[in-house]
């Protein structure tokens, strides 16, 4: 077995760790910063209870992406915000932005963070075995304190993947000795080639990787992540009227190919261009290349026959709607 396909089965059937410490966590204080989150991003988030956590979207007056991030409300603490990659500088000037009164303040936590991903079925028993005083979530979404050896963290259970998934946040410094406790109980450290394996596997998008700023969230099948009763938020009226008139002109959808994909390859339609390759999964499955792509409306139907220009051919195989139950 390949070290990626030994790290694919750790991801699906065992535990695999993930360093995601590379994405954005920011620390918004302020009796305000809930309130002015609700009202600055696309999801309802005045109902998160304590310990819940929620996915939601900052888009801008035209309903574009800013980032798609992950707010938790934290008991007795201030609010812990997950975004991608590289971010905290463009949502700390957004947010800032449309404070003005607001008792609110944003603090950038990512660089004295680190942040272990855990996938697969066996994370949790892993993780209490290993840990057995500490104190781990009972449900998706849900988040808590822990001791983790000595070391204070913070476990919060995740379903965006539609599996098992745990993201454990602990001071940078205590890193190393979380992870190599892990690998020591039997959990395999997955690289990020496996992860994308896994996310394409389950039409799982990324901000920077398959959306950017010019992409809308119904766009990247995000509906999930957006409450269309809660009333006004920034870029509410554009997202709003897309959904209503059914005026969304690109989705992101898998495909499959019977050749090698370049990430940003054009993909065709007879002699249109349609779309573009996103994220390729780096493991064939039955001998079919996997991807993320973003198509334009009237090629984007499960069954659709696109090729690249160098002639690949390039079948969709579903719509992504994220939080919906992967398609088989």
């Amino acid at each position: 077995m390949t070290s990626l396909a030994a790290e694919v089965l750790a991801l699906t059937s065992g535990t695999a760790i993930v360093d995601r410490s590379s994405r954005t966590r920011i620390v918004h204080h302020g009796k305000d910063a809930l309130d002015l989150l609700h009202r600055l991003s696309t999801n309802d988030l005045l109902g998160l209870g304590e310990g819940e956590a929620r996915g939601t979207i900052v888009t801008n007056g035209d309903g574009r992406i800013i980032d798609v991030m992950t707010v938790v409300k934290r008991p007795g603490a201030p609010l812990l915000l997950i975004a991608s990659p590289g971010r905290a500088g463009a949502l700390l000037e957004w947010i800032d932005r449309y404070t003005f009164e607001e008792d609110s303040r944003l603090e950038d936590v990512s660089d004295s963070t680190a942040q272990l991903t855990l996938i697969g079925p066996e994370s949790n028993r892993m993780l209490a075995a290993l840990f057995k005083d500490a104190a781990l979530p009972r449900g998706q979404n849900q988040w808590v304190k822990a001791d983790l050896g000595g070391t204070p963290s913070e476990v919060l259970a995740l379903d965006y993947l539609g599996l098992s998934t745990l993201e454990v946040i602990v001071p940078s410094s205590a890193a190393r000795g979380i992870r190599d406790a892990l690998v020591d109980a039997g959990a395999t450290i997955a690289s990020p080639a496996a992860f994308d394996f896994l996310r394409v596997r389950l039409g799982v998008p990324e901000f920077d990787a398959d959306l950017d700023e010019q992409n809308n969230p119904l766009e990247g099948g995000l509906a999930s992540m957006v409450s269309f009763t809660k009333g006004c938020y920034v870029g509410q009226e554009v997202v709003a009227r897309l959904d209503t008139y059914d005026k969304v002109q690109r989705r992101i959808v898998k495909v499959e190919a019977d050749a090698r994909l370049e990430y940003g390859a054009d993909l065709m339609d007879g002699d249109r261009t349609v779309g573009a390759v996103k994220t390729v999964s780096a493991m064939p499955v039955r001998d079919r290349i996997e991807a993320l792509a973003l198509v334009r409306k009237g090629s984007w139907a499960p069954g659709t026959r696109l090729t690249t220009a160098d002639g690949v051919h390039v079948n969709v195989t579903s719509t992504v709607d994220v939080g919906a139950p992967p398609a088989s």
